[in-house]
């Protein structure tokens, strides 16, 4: 599941995807971004190692069974916490709604998809 939010994240960002708008959005060129240091990426994979291990958790005591039940446990889980808290962290530090569109976007996408596949994932 951590796999599947680095590549979701590497598509998402991608130009031919959200790159663009989400640069402007930040305030950014693309020539603004530092890709050569290491601790984005690997607190991204962090984040994903906490984030899919919570969705587990909380799949199973929600008694997530199929594919849709876990889908509704990841997206709930982002309409709760992840979509609120970037929403307001990123207002505070002035970025703007097209920002914060992208990045919840990929959060909700990433959210639905790796709580369906750990629902039915056989432990």
């Amino acid at each position: 599941m951590v796999v599947l939010q680095q590549v979701l994240g590497f598509v998402w960002y991608s130009p031919p995807l959200f790159m663009n708008l989400w640069l402007e959005g930040i305030g950014k060129k693309q020539s603004d971004l530092n890709q050569s240091d290491p601790v984005p990426f690997i607190a991204a994979v962090v984040g994903a190692i906490a984030f899919c291990y919570i969705l587990a958790w909380v799949n199973d005591k929600a008694k997530a069974a199929s594919a849709k039940d876990g889908a509704l446990v990841g997206g709930l889980m982002w309409l709760g916490f992840l979509a609120p808290a970037l929403a307001v962290h990123y207002k505070f530090i002035g970025l703007s709604w097209l920002a914060i569109g992208v990045d919840t976007g990929k959060e909700l996408v990433g959210a639905v998809l790796t709580g369906a596949i750990l629902a039915v994932w056989k432990k």
